[in-house]
C-alpha cells in the first residue's frame, strides 16, 4: 500500500522532488563506504519522509480539485487568468517551471461577480461591469437608492407643481371690463399742458392696464401714452383711453389759443399806436376809431375811417366771425353798449356820434401767452 501511494507520488512530484528523493541512496552508499554512523542514517530518513509529504501536498495544489466553498467557482481553474495564461508562482525559476498555486490570486479570482463573472477588486460594493451588488447590504442600499430617487423625484414634482400654481395665481392675466375717465380738464390752453388724465377700471384687480391714447383731431390738440393733452389750436377734440382687452372710455376737451394782442397789433394793424392800445398784462386790447373825438364818424363812410380796417383784421386774427364786424358797424347810439363772447375772448363795442366806435377785446382766461406761440 506504502508503496503505491510512493509510486504515484513519484509520478505526479516535480523533478525537484525526486532529486530530494534520490539523497537517501547516496547516504546509503555513504554508509556502506562506512563514512556515516547508524544515528545519522536514522535523521536521514527522517528528513526524506517530510520531503516526501511536502511534495504530494505540492502535487495535490498543481491537480486543483474542485474548489468549493463560500465564494468558490466549482470546475473553475484558479490559476487560469483572464487573458488566457497561468498564474506562476513566485518560484517559477524552480528546476521544472512547475505552476505553484498563489493563495492571493485564488482569493482574488474567487471574488467574482455572479451575474456576469467579472473580477472583483477589494471591498467593491457593486460590480465595475454590469453593477450588481456584491453583497446583501449593498444590494439593500441600491433598493434603498433607487426608492430614494423616486421619492425625491415626486417629491420635486409636487414642489415644481405648487411653485407653478403660486406663479400663476400671482401673475395670471386679469383684463380690463370697463374703463372710465375719472378726471380730465375741460379746458385746455395753447403752451398749457393739461394734468394727466384719470381713468379707472374694473375689476379693480385687473392686471392687464395699460392704456393707449388717441386723439379725434390732433390739429387742436393731442395727447401723450401718459394721458397729458396738449392743445395745438382753437377747437374741441375727443380723447380716447383703451385698455388691452379693448374696452374704451372717452371725454371732450376744449382747446383754446390764447390770443397774443401784441403780435396781432404788430403784424396786423401796422404796430399803429395811436388807435391799439395794449394793457400792461397784455390781456386786453383796445381799438378806438375816433381816440381824438375831433370829429364824428357820422361824417364819413366806414370805408373812410382809418382804424375800420383794424378792426377786421382783429377780429379775423381771433378767429371771430364776420358776422361780429356787421353788428359793430350797424350799432347805433341808443343801443349803448354792446357785449359778445367767444371762448376766451370778450368782445365789447359802442358807438356814439361824436366819439367813434370803440372796440374791447379782453382775454378772459387770465393766461397770457407762451413764449413761442403767434396766437
Amino acid at each position: 500500500m506504502d508503496a503505491e501511494k510512493e509510486t504515484d507520488s513519484n509520478k505526479s512530484a516535480p523533478s525537484h522532488c525526486k532529486t530530494e528523493r534520490e539523497e537517501p541512496s547516496i547516504k546509503n552508499a555513504a554508509e556502506a563506504e562506512g563514512s556515516k554512523n547508524e544515528s545519522d542514517v536514522e535523521a536521514d530518513g527522517v528528513s526524506q519522509a517530510a520531503d516526501e509529504a511536502e511534495c504530494v501536498l505540492e502535487a495535490k495544489a498543481i491537480e486543483a480539485p474542485e474548489v468549493s466553498g463560500e465564494g468558490g467557482i466549482q470546475g473553475h481553474d484558479p490559476e487560469q487568468t483572464e487573458e488566457g495564461g497561468s498564474a506562476r508562482s513566485p518560484h517559477a525559476d524552480g528546476p521544472d517551471n512547475l505552476p505553484v498555486l498563489s493563495e492571493a490570486k485564488a482569493q482574488s479570482n474567487a471574488y467574482r461577480c455572479k451575474k456576469c463573472g467579472a473580477a472583483l477588486e477589494g471591498d467593491a460594493a457593486f460590480c465595475p461591469k454590469c453593477g450588481t451588488a456584491t453583497s446583501p447590504s449593498s444590494a439593500a442600499c441600491a433598493g434603498k437608492l433607487k426608492a430614494n430617487k423616486k421619492v425625491f423625484g415626486i417629491a420635486g414634482a409636487i414642489v415644481v407643481a405648487a411653485i407653478a400654481a403660486i406663479c400663476f395665481a400671482a401673475f395670471r392675466p386679469i383684463p380690463v371690463d370697463t374703463l372710465s375717465i375719472t378726471q380730465a380738464d375741460k379746458e385746455v390752453y395753447v403752451g398749457y399742458p393739461s394734468s394727466p388724465v384719470k381713468v379707472a377700471y374694473t375689476p379693480t384687480d385687473a392686471r392687464q392696464t395699460k392704456i393707449t391714447w388717441s386723439s379725434s383731431d390732433e390739429s387742436v390738440a393731442t395727447v401723450d401714452s401718459d394721458g397729458i393733452v396738449n392743445a395745438m389750436g382753437t377747437g374741441t377734440a375727443t380723447i380716447t383711453a383703451e385698455a388691452e382687452s379693448g374696452a374704451t372710455a372717452t371725454c371732450e376737451v376744449q382747446c383754446y389759443a390764447i390770443p397774443n394782442f401784441k403780435q396781432i397789433v404788430k403784424d396786423k394793424c401796422n404796430d399803429d399806436s395811436t388807435y391799439c392800445t395794449v394793457a400792461p398784462d397784455g390781456l386786453s386790447l383796445q381799438i378806438d376809431t375816433n381816440p381824438t373825438d375831433s370829429k364824428s364818424d357820422i361824417t364819413q363812410s366806414w370805408g373812410d375811417v382809418v382804424a375800420s380796417p383794424y378792426v377786421q383784421a382783429t377780429n379775423k386774427a381771433l378767429g371771430l366771425p364776420d358776422s361780429l364786424w356787421n353788428s359793430m358797424k350797424n350799432t347805433t347810439g341808443s343801443q349803448g353798449k354792446q357785449t359778445k363772447t367767444y371762448g376766451i375772448i370778450e368782445v365789447s363795442w359802442s358807438y356814439l356820434p361824436r366819439h367813434g366806435l370803440e372796440v374791447l377785446y379782453e382775454n378772459t382766461s387770465g393766461k397770457t401767452p407762451v413764449s413761442g406761440t403767434t396766437a
